[in-house]
């Protein structure tokens, strides 16, 4: 067997990577809050939201397929054709992958142009097809905790106490999810909302607000510059989307054809500051943060169907107008198999062995003193990063079988309790996984 500091395998063509109908195919509901762009032809069509997303990198985003949720409440709603499954065998945990046109202010991945929008699911419990269940509301673990529902009223009306102030930004046509285009002036068929007894000029909308750290343009990490770890995971439309094929963030696609259906459904690792090396960016979630809004207990879902997004943040950037989510597409997380070769064909292209833990492209002392500094911590990680799943093997001697041997020599990295274990998920990391992790670099040192 080859030890797992070196991967040798098959090297293939990604575009033969069997296409994957892994993303949002429909408009349940579309019901923005006003904005600067909520009445603009470029930003108003839900159906942007759909399919794969366009990334544009973590310089600038592109702008070409994205619908806008307006300011404070403006709601999406999109479902699936199959339901959206807490996988175990799914890279970092991560289960669905939002899109939106966030991006690094100035390269700088600690500083981000972040438009914060909720991200609540639900699951077609009842089976009929509707979005009637009850949703669950996406909340991290270590993230600073939702504010209760807030709601606010808006109307068309100048000069009185409702908003916008700008009354172009006051939504003019009402989309219809069931023709999937617009039809007629907006009119939500509420009731009268600022007491004019006019129905028709206003209406409500409603969201749990984002913490206040989001109430800016610019989103600055508060643990700080430096540190590996993100602060707030869990919303929509904070991290950037890579364009297609790029798959070392550099913000330059290879030459190689890729299938979009793969590129995108392949998560980033959302604990670590940057973009995981090969992955799409985006903002990825796992189903196990959701939580019943009303009591704060964990949702227990092991699936949904449905995904509903809204504008987090009520912030008013002068010139820059109201902070207002773009989003561009929903993904459902490709699992990870055990003889997956396409992910780690593209590992090996890229030079990563498999216990090349900061993707410095060899394995060494750095690499060493992080799986310390996690074993001290105590941090379980559920995925190697970028490489998969450990508990699920892959086959690192190429011999077209995943065995007890391979799950061995991904022991180096995380606790699968005894060498051959099958558990779908770690659960700590300690001193066998650093004598293992110490036999994988003498390995690579010998051979590597």
């Amino acid at each position: 067997m080859r030890p797992a500091a070196v991967i040798t395998v098959l090297i293939c063509s990604l575009a033969s990577v069997a296409p994957s109908q892994g993303f949002a195919t429909h408009v349940v509901e579309y019901r923005p809050a006003p904005g600067q762009f909520v009445n603009n032809p470029s930003f108003n069509d839900p159906t942007g939201a759909l399919g794969s997303p366009v990334g544009g990198g973590t310089f600038a985003p592109n702008n070409s397929k994205l619908v806008s949720l307006g300011g404070f409440g403006g709601t999406l709603v999109l479902g699936f054709a199959h339901p959206v499954l807490d996988d175990p065998r799914n890279p970092f945990g991560v289960d669905a992958i939002v899109f939106g046109n966030a991006f690094w202010v100035g390269g700088n991945p600690f500083r981000k142009w972040a438009e914060a929008a909720t991200i609540e699911i639900s699951a077609d419990v009842n089976t009929n097809g509707l979005a009637d269940d009850p949703w669950f509301l996406i909340d991290a673990p270590d993230t600073d905790v939702l504010g209760p529902l807030a709601t606010v009223v808006w109307n068309d009306t100048p000069d009185d106490a409702f908003l916008p102030a700008v009354t172009s930004h006051y939504p003019q046509l009402r989309w219809d999810a069931s023709s999937s285009m617009y039809s007629g002036p907006f009119d939500d068929g509420a009731a009268d909302e600022d007491g004019d007894s006019d129905p028709m000029n206003d209406y409500a909308t409603a969201a749990h607000p984002a913490p206040s750290v989001f109430n800016s343009t610019i989103y600055e990490n508060p643990l700080g510059a430096g540190q590996p770890l993100e602060s707030h995971l869990g919303f929509a439309d904070v991290s950037p989307v890579l364009a297609l094929g790029d798959l070392d963030a550099d913000n330059t696609p290879g030459d190689e054809p890729i299938d979009a259906a793969w590129y995108y459904t392949t998560p980033d690792d959302p604990m670590q500051v940057g973009i995981s090396s090969p992955s799409c960016g985006g903002d990825g979630f796992d189903i196990a943060w959701a939580i019943d809004p009303t009591t704060g207990q964990p949702g227990g879902l092991d699936r949904f169907d449905f995904i509903r997004l809204r504008t987090a943040a009520f912030f008013d950037a002068g010139v820059f107008g109201e902070l207002s989510p773009e989003i561009g597409g929903v993904a459902d997380v490709r699992p990870v198999d055990a003889l997956d070769i396409a992910d780690f064909a593209r590992r090996s292209s890229l030079g990563l062995p498999g216990a090349d833990l900061d993707g410095s492209g060899t394995v060494d002392d750095a690499d060493a003193a992080l799986l310390d500094s996690w074993v001290a911590g105590g941090r379980a990680r559920a995925l190697a990063p970028a490489i998969g799943d450990p508990a699920r093997a892959a086959d690192l001697e190429t011999d077209g079988a995943a065995t007890g041997a391979d799950v061995a020599a991904y022991a180096a990295l995380f606790d699968l309790g005894e060498p051959g274990a099958n558990r779908a998920m770690p659960l700590v990391l300690d001193a066998f996984d650093r004598a293992v992790f110490d036999a994988a670099l003498a390995a690579f040192g010998a051979e590597g």
